[in-house]
């Protein structure tokens, strides 16, 4: 027989228990506004952040609800809930799961996207690497980078050797005859030229006159090394094309022979940071040093070094004559 006070207390755990239930299965508020770097952020299914969410080389997961922006640098960013802001992933590994929800825009740079059937209220920009890179992070940052400067750099470099095969072929024709026998000196003068760039650099830059003159000095820099590539790649891909019967053109001989290098950049560029930097340290370098080299010797391909004179050559002088010998005597005349 249950008792008034046992009524009166089963009737208490009854009327507690859904509100214990409910409370459980309540969300969980809190703020954010704040960054993390290298840790692993996440947003329960029952977890609603208000403010914004900022990661640099570490995990985002979202599973609940942030009521602010997203933005992951050089990390990894995983959307199965909702974002009621902008989504800004750069040089990371993103991934939107199907069902999740992004009120603002989504942002990829320079790094990959796998997206489900997700909903993107705003505007969706993808300029990702279009392949898994490995090693995202820091290093897949660091190889993003990479990538992108070779684009550019190869980018340049094309559009210049068409141009300067057109205004001057003679000065990289020049620098073709040159480059067999003077590579060895060039790559001394070379690293000279380095060396000095960065002194005359300083030095305009402590000049309030100087620091104007500082993209112009690094635009004619540039010409020069690039005409001086002109003539290396000249003188690649003309002996191409005579092992392959071709007699080539100079815009053709020069394009054969950048092709080999760009493609070599580009791969080597996108296997990932380590070997994208031996391959610029060890092979795309040191064909700059030897470029700039080139353009100090040459004097920009304007004319050849000089060479030492040779030493005169004297006539020979002709043996004085020698002194004939002197007759026998006669014989004597008989009686």
């Amino acid at each position: 027989m249950i008792t008034r006070h046992g009524w009166i207390l089963a009737v208490g755990l009854a009327m507690a228990a859904p509100g214990v239930r409910a409370q459980d299965e309540a969300p969980v508020s809190y703020q954010g506004g704040d960054v993390s770097i290298g840790d692993r952020i996440v947003v329960a299914p029952n977890e609603v952040r208000h403010g914004d969410i900022k990661c640099i080389g570490g995990t985002v997961v979202i599973d609940g609800r942030v009521e602010g922006d997203v933005n992951v640098i050089a990390g990894h960013l995983e959307v199965r809930g909702t974002v009621d802001g902008d989504v800004n992933a750069i040089a990371s590994r993103s991934t939107l799961h199907d069902g999740a929800r992004i009120g603002g825009e989504f942002h990829n740079i320079g790094g990959t996207l796998q997206r489900g059937r997700a909903e993107v209220q705003g505007e969706v920009v993808n300029i990702g690497m279009g392949f898994p890179m490995p090693g995202m992070g820091w290093l897949g940052a660091i190889g993003s980078f990479f990538v992108y400067w070779a684009i550019l750099e190869l980018l340049l470099i094309f559009l210049m050797l068409l141009v300067l095969c057109a205004l001057v072929p003679e000065r990289v024709r020049l620098v073709s005859d040159e480059t067999p026998v003077r590579w060895p000196g060039a790559l001394l003068a070379g690293i000279a030229g380095y060396a000095a760039l960065p002194i005359l650099m300083f030095l305009l830059l402590v000049s309030v006159l100087g620091i104007p003159l500082i993209p112009l000095v690094w635009c004619v820099f540039f010409v020069f090394k690039t005409l001086a590539l002109a003539g290396i790649f000249h003188l690649l891909g003309s002996r191409i094309g005579r092992s392959m019967g071709h007699e080539m053109s100079l815009l053709g001989a020069v394009l054969l022979g950048f092709v080999p290098f760009a493609v070599l950049r580009m791969v080597f560029s996108a296997i990932g940071f380590p070997l994208s930097f031996l391959a610029w340290m060890f092979l795309w370098m040191p064909l700059q040093v030897v470029a700039v080299g080139l353009m100090i010797l040459t004097r920009g391909g304007g004319r050849r070094p000089a060479l030492p004179a040779p030493a005169p050559v004297l006539p020979e002088t002709p043996a004085p004559p020698s002194a004939s010998p002197a007759a026998p005597p006669a014989p004597a005349a008989g009686p």
